[in-house]
């Protein structure tokens, strides 16, 4: 159905006012059409005017007014018009091509009553013969917009019906225009935007600040699109613009002006030039930039063209004008990435560019980078390309290892086949450590980037050095994932790898993981000394060892982790009693294999002194004597010190003792005070029974087993003890005089204040040598060790060797002593029969001397029994007249 069109018919009535109408506007809006409907300025007298069009949208912009103003010549008064307006809704207005038949309906003034039906009759405008037409179009379309006078234009309603054709929706529904005014006409505060005026009123527009176009200028055009456009407009049978929007934008742009017209018009020029000069299709981008509702339209538009002109320039350029075109031609996406329809063409540029210079492109795109331009993805994927298909050389590798940080991780990152490349390249001319340098500095997200491309070749330890930079913050999960694969490309050869990958575990959750990821994987001893660096002395690692792993590879692994760690560590992990108690759990299960790191567990941890002796006593065969001298030092404190008298366990230790740290400690731990006599009565016994040449050694040092014996007590140690000390004591007196000589006179001395513990053995070691010292005193005075040391009846009597025998015989009469050991000390010092003369001569000696008849009698002959009864009847068969 055919539009209709509301009229208002005004004129004058009493005064110029509104006499019909189809339509009730608002306030304002009728307003407007109330004035517009009259004149523009005062008629001089006699004046006539032709009926004139004005055209102009209503302040609401709910509907267009073309309307046609007669002159009334009827009226009372002069000065009066008729003026008939139709009313166009705006959105038929906007998109109308019958803008004549619209004005024809303009006839002379009748008014219907009722909405006017839309003529269907075509007019055509007639040609434009003014020659300001082009200084016309320029300043309408190709200039800054001003408003429009023009004086004395005879074809203004012609030329006012092609403009009004050819507006776009935008600047047709907003143009105002008059075909005939006497003075500057308004609307909504601003001068209409074209106005047709006699010369007779140019004095009214004295004050115009807009153009004026006067009669007889004839313009040379400014502009080189001016003639092409005033033909369009002014002289076609169908005036358009639409053939000079190449944009597409003038029609459906609600926001579109004259600039985007001069855009389209920019944009069909360089359209045409692009075959020729590649370089206009930036301009074209530059237009494409400023449209930015219509870009994705346009790049679809000018995919065509960017594809040509990308590769020609590639051919054509010289390599380095190529790359400044390319750069160029990426600045106009402003940071977007390139249309897909374009990535394969950049693509194939970068790659042929860096086949006919690879030096210059990798140059060319640092220079980019360092200006702050973006290479995008595929600049970096063609050239990554053309790497692996250009011969290597070191200016190219120098080329790289030179270029932007950037540039470099961009190559490696993007293209996998240049990855490959470079690092081919850099492994050839031993340059992986330069190569590393460049990588580096990168942020979490490229690093992952650059993970991606750079892990699958890593195959060798030389390769390893690329790691820290693309390990810059990887998750945790990533790490044991990365380790796996390398592992599995490049295999346990050696640390590098290892190192560089437990240097990015910062945490106890990484090293868990890696640590589960290489047991379940891998096997061999480089795979459990990577294993070993994963763990720590504390509960994760040991519980891990316990619970995750099989026992003989968690012993070995817990070895090494024992023998890489320093004492203060391995101390204070074991401050929790549970890692200590787990350690020793596993080790324990092979002795033989872990004594060595049993032992260390035992010198540095919170261990009680008797479990380092239970544990220890069974570490002493498979111990090396000087590497481990701590912990048998330990182990044999407390056998020698704390053990039971009666443990067999403490022979072993003395044996090993003395083959690993001598026998001078052995026999400080042997008489160490703080041990009970028990203790210590048994650790003389083990002495003595000693093989040689452990024994003999003891002997050597028998002074100072004595002194140190002495100096304990022995209270309660018992016969064996004394028995054994005696008997070392006397086999020192012949294998080593001296150290039995300064043992002799403090160990007599210490004996004969004994008389209630049976330290008989003692004195009959000692007195014989002590007398004859004494013997010797008596004409030379007695050494002074003697002096010192002897009992005090020796300093009071002249006599002294007879003052030695009455102290012999009167502590064995006072003590618990067996009798027949006088014998025995009086036989071997040479004075038997003396000694028995003065027992028989003191009080009670008949009742001593039976007891010693009796003690010899009952003797067996193993111990000498035989020997002493022959020896009593030879001494008491004698004269008995001498007098002691």
């Amino acid at each position: 159905m055919e539009p209709t069109f509301d009229e208002q018919e005004h004129g004058y009535r009493s005064g110029h006012e509104l006499l019909h109408a189809t339509i009730k506007l608002g306030r304002e809006d009728q307003e407007t059409v109330d004035r517009l409907s009259d004149i523009a300025g005062s008629l001089r007298p006699g004046e006539k005017f032709a009926p004139y069009v004005t055209a102009y949208p209503l302040p609401s912009r709910s509907h267009y007014v073309v309307a046609r103003t007669w002159q009334d010549i009827e009226a009372p008064r002069a000065g009066c018009v008729l003026t008939k307006s139709l009313f166009i809704s705006m959105e038929v207005w906007e998109q109308t091509r019958a803008i004549p038949q619209i004005v024809s309906q303009l006839d002379q003034v009748h008014f219907a009553g009722v909405p006017s039906p839309f003529a269907a009759e075509h007019v055509r405008p007639r040609p434009i013969e003014d020659s300001r037409r082009i200084e016309l179009a320029e300043a309408l379309f190709l200039e800054e917009r001003q408003p429009i006078v023009v004086f004395d234009s005879k074809e203004a309603e012609d030329i006012t019906l092609r403009l009004l054709s050819v507006f776009w929706p935008n600047l047709r529904r907003n143009f105002a225009v008059c075909t005939f005014t006497l003075a500057p006409r308004r609307i909504e505060n601003r001068w209409f935007d074209l106005l047709f005026a006699p010369s007779s009123a140019r004095g009214r527009f004295g004050a115009w600040s807009g153009r004026k176009i006067l009669p007889g200028n004839v313009v040379t055009a400014r502009h080189r699109w001016s003639a092409a456009i005033a033909s369009q407009i002014f002289e076609a049978d169908l005036p358009s613009l639409q053939s000079n929007d190449g944009l597409g934008v003038l029609l459906s742009d609600p926001d579109a002006d004259e600039g985007v017209l001069r855009l389209s018009l920019l944009w069909k020029e360089l359209a045409s030039k692009v075959a020729e000069t590649p370089s206009a299709v930036l301009g074209m981008l530059d237009i494409v930039n400023s449209q930015p509702k219509k870009i994705d339209d346009l790049v679809q538009k000018i995919t065509p063209v960017l594809d040509r002109a990308i590769l020609q320039t590639a051919t054509s350029d010289s390599v380095p004008e190529a790359w400044s075109f390319l750069a160029t031609l990426f600045g106009k996406f402003q940071g977007r990435p390139l249309p897909q329809e374009i990535a394969v063409p950049v693509e194939d540029a970068a790659r042929l560019l860096t086949h006919r210079d690879p030096v210059l492109t990798i140059e060319a795109v640092s220079s980019q980078v360092l200006r702050h331009h973006v290479q995008p993805r595929e600049v970096y994927s063609g050239v990554g390309t053309a790497l692996t298909e250009v011969h290597p050389s070191e200016p190219l590798l120098n080329a790289i290892l030179h270029a932007a940080h950037d540039a470099i991780i961009g190559l490696l990152s993007t293209a996998p086949a240049g990855s490959r490349a470079i690092v081919r390249m850099a492994d050839e001319f031993k340059a992986l450590p330069a190569l590393a340098k460049a990588m580096s500095g990168v942020d979490a997200e490229m690093a992952a980037q650059l993970r991606s491309n750079i892990v699958p070749l890593i195959r060798h330890e030389t390769e390893a050095v690329l790691l820290p930079p693309i390990l810059v913050g990887i998750t945790n999960e990533d790490l044991a994932s990365l380790a796996r694969r390398v592992f599995e490309q490049a295999g346990f050869v050696g640390a590098a790898l290892g190192d560089a990958i437990l240097r990015a575990a910062r945490s106890s959750d990484a090293l868990s993981r890696l640590r589960n990821v290489v047991a379940d994987q891998f096997r061999g001893a480089a795979a459990d000394a990577f294993l070993v660096r994963t763990l720590s002395v504390n509960m994760e690692s040991v519980s891990w060892l316990e619970s995750q792993v099989a026992p003989d590879r968690a012993r070995s692994l817990l070895r090494s982790l024992i023998d890489r760690t320093n004492d203060q560590a391995l101390m204070a992990g074991q401050r929790e009693r549970a890692v200590l108690h787990g350690m020793m759990n596993l080790l324990i299960g092979d002795v033989p294999s872990s004594a060595q790191q049993i032992a260390r567990l035992l010198e540095v941890g919170q261990v009680s002194s008797r479990d380092v002796f239970e544990i220890g006593v069974q570490l002493l065969p498979h111990l090396n004597g000087q590497e481990n001298a701590r912990l048998i030092t330990l182990v044999a404190e407390e056998a020698f010190s704390h053990v039971a008298f009666d443990d067999p366990r403490v022979e072993d230790v003395a044996s090993w003792c003395a083959r690993a740290i001598g026998i001078v400690p052995l026999i400080r731990f042997a008489a160490l005070r703080s041990a009970s006599s028990k203790r210590v009565g048994a650790n003389v016994r083990i002495l003595d029974l000693l093989e040689d040449p452990f024994r003999l050694d003891v002997l050597d040092h028998i002074d100072d087993l004595s002194e140190r014996l002495v100096s304990h007590g022995l209270r309660g140690a018992g016969a064996s003890a004394y028995k054994a000390w005696g008997r070392m004591l006397e086999d020192a007196s012949r294998l080593n005089r001296q150290s039995f000589l300064r043992a002799a006179a403090p160990t007599l001395a210490f004996a004969l204040r004994q008389t209630s513990e049976p330290a008989s053995p003692l004195v009959v070691a000692t007195f014989p040598v002590i007398y004859a010292q004494l013997l010797r005193s008596n004409d030379e005075g007695p050494s002074l060790p003697m002096i010192v040391l002897a009992p005090l009846s020796i300093f009071v009597d002249w006599d002294k060797a007879k003052a030695g025998r009455k102290d012999l015989i009167a502590a064995f009469m006072r003590s618990i002593w067996p009798p027949s050991d006088l014998l025995r000390a009086a036989d071997k010092a040479g004075i038997a029969k003396k000694v028995l003369q003065r027992i028989r001569r003191s009080h009670d000696g008949e009742k001593y001397l039976g007891q010693l008849q009796d003690d010899v009698a009952q003797m067996p002959d193993s111990q000498g029994g035989k020997e002493l009864r022959a020896l009593l009847r030879v001494v008491q068969s004698g004269e008995d007249d001498e007098w002691d």
